[in-house]
């Protein structure tokens, strides 16, 4: 594999969802060229309080989401960690680095995901 990605190429986590995926709506232009393994930032439950009663969360690892807790399904970790910055959740499933970035307290680190990863060509139209 080349370390380095051609400008006609992307990568992109591999579709968990379904929904939004690059790969799915886009099928006639792009043409998967590989794939590979990187374990993500630590993945962790953070929040502003010591009780939350709402989380957002991406919907990847929304199954870290504790039971009892409402989730509200976000774009991104980042996203995530900024509704509960922001104080439209109490708490959020996403990243150490982010987490750390605005000021969340870590309820519980999961640490690190590997998550596979593929690199798509775009073809002429």
């Amino acid at each position: 594999m080349s370390t380095s990605t051609p400008p006609a190429c992307r990568r992109q986590p591999l579709p968990t969802t379904g929904k939004g995926s690059l790969t799915f709506s886009n099928l006639q232009r792009l043409t998967m060229v590989d794939s590979f393994l990187l374990p993500t930032h630590n993945m962790v439950f953070a929040g502003r309080t010591a009780d939350p009663r709402s989380a957002s969360t991406h919907p990847a690892p929304a199954g870290l989401v504790p039971a009892g807790i409402e989730r509200r399904i976000v774009l991104s970790n980042t996203r995530a960690a900024l509704d509960c910055a922001e104080g439209i959740t109490d708490a959020c499933i996403t990243t150490i680095v982010a987490a750390e970035r605005h000021g969340l307290r870590i309820h519980r680190d999961f640490g690190a995901v590997p998550m596979v990863f593929t690199v798509h060509r775009v073809e002429a139209a």
